[in-house]
């Protein structure tokens, strides 16, 4: 099933902007000991297929920042099942911006996370339920 929930943002520009040390990496988002994947969702950002030059990375989930802007955001976070409030950073070409999204995942699943430029300076998000024969 996919779900698709659009945010809207305005596209700050500002000279060059990198994705970091922390792209490919896969970062835990949630408290205590660790867990099987079998109990978790995973969150994925990566390069945009639609617009070449496009990436997004996972700034932040329910307020709890991850990395920062000299070392980059990680683009894979594992979360536990349920509601999340999900901040992401979504980079076209030399403008990025942040866009907050509301999700609900489910345990054992994947899904990625993308955006594309709307009208004027102002980008939209979705997110998608990956299946078993998507590519991560």
């Amino acid at each position: 099933m996919n779900k698709w929930l659009l945010g809207l943002v305005l596209l700050l520009s500002y000279g060059c902007v990198g994705i970091g040390n922390l792209a490919g990496v896969q970062v835990k988002a949630y408290e205590g000991p660790d867990k099987p994947v079998s109990e978790l969702a995973l969150l994925l950002g990566g390069p945009l297929e639609v617009q070449g030059l496009g990436y997004v990375t996972l700034a932040e989930v329910d307020n709890k920042v991850y990395g920062n802007e000299l070392k980059g955001y990680p683009d894979q976070l594992l979360v536990t099942p349920g509601k999340h409030q999900v901040k992401i950073k979504c980079m076209l070409g030399m403008d990025y911006g942040f866009l907050l999204l509301d999700v609900e995942v489910k345990a054992n699943s994947r899904y990625r996370l993308s955006c594309q430029r709307a009208l004027g300076n102002t980008a939209t998000a979705q997110i998608k339920e990956l299946n078993a024969t998507d590519q991560s």
